[in-house]
C-alpha cells in the first residue's frame, strides 16, 4: 500500500528523487489511487506572479524503495486552493476550488488514469471543496471565502447534491448557508448522525 506521510521502511521520512520539488504556490494534495498505481493530486495558488496556474496530477513511482513523483497530467486552474474526490460508486468525479474562478467539475477516466473537464459550478471566491454521502445521497460542500463582485468575505458557501447526473443546487444564497470568509468545508458526524 501507499506509504503514510513521513513513513519509509525501517524509519525517516518519505524519500522523494533529489529532482523533484512542489511548486512555490502549492495550497494542497489529495491522494488518488487507480488499482496499484497512486497519485498525488496537487492544487496549486500561484506561481508567484499569478492564480492563473496549473494544478497537477503526480504518479508516484517507487525503485528500490525510494519513492518519486512523475508529472503525468497538467489541469488548468485558476487559484486553486483543494480537490475532493466524489465516489459515486461506478464513477469518480473530482472538483477543485478555483478561488479565482468557479468549481471545476472532472471526470476520471480509470483506463487512461486522467482528469477530463466536465464542467464549472458557479462559486467564486471557493477556499475549500469536500464531498460526502449521507446515506445513498451524494453531496459536495463549497466553502467561500471571497465575493470579488461585493468586494467582502460576508459572502455564502454552497451544498450541491448529486441527482445521478448533475450536481444541483441543495442550499446556496445569503439567506440560506451564509458564510463569512469561510476556509474549510467539512461535514461531520454527531452521535452518529452525519
Amino acid at each position: 500500500p501507499f506509504p503514510p506521510r513521513g513513513w519509509v521502511g525501517g524509519g525517516g521520512g518519505l524519500v522523494l528523487d533529489y529532482n523533484f520539488s512542489f511548486p512555490e504556490g502549492a495550497a494542497s494534495a489529495l491522494h488518488v489511487q487507480e488499482g496499484a498505481d497512486h497519485f498525488v493530486l496537487m492544487a496549486n495558488y500561484w506561481d508567484g506572479a499569478s492564480l492563473a496556474v496549473d494544478s497537477v496530477l503526480y504518479q508516484v513511482g517507487v525503485a528500490s524503495g525510494v519513492y518519486s513523483l512523475a508529472e503525468h497530467q497538467r489541469v488548468p486552474t485558476n487559484g486553486a486552493r483543494a480537490w475532493t474526490e466524489c465516489n459515486m460508486g461506478t464513477s469518480r468525479i473530482f472538483a477543485v476550488a478555483n478561488f479565482m474562478g468557479n468549481v471545476s467539475l472532472f471526470d476520471w477516466d480509470a483506463t487512461n488514469k486522467i482528469l477530463v473537464p466536465r464542467g464549472d459550478l458557479e462559486a467564486s471566491g471557493a477556499s475549500d471543496v469536500e464531498c460526502f454521502a449521507i446515506g445513498s445521497d451524494v453531496f459536495l460542500a463549497v466553502g467561500r471565502y471571497f465575493d470579488a463582485a461585493a468586494f467582502s468575505h460576508h459572502t455564502s458557501s454552497m451544498m450541491f447534491q448529486w441527482d445521478g447526473a448533475a450536481f444541483l443546487p441543495f442550499q446556496a444564497g445569503s439567506d440560506v448557508f451564509a458564510t463569512a470568509g469561510c476556509r474549510a468545508a467539512r461535514h461531520m458526524v454527531l452521535d452518529g448522525v452525519a
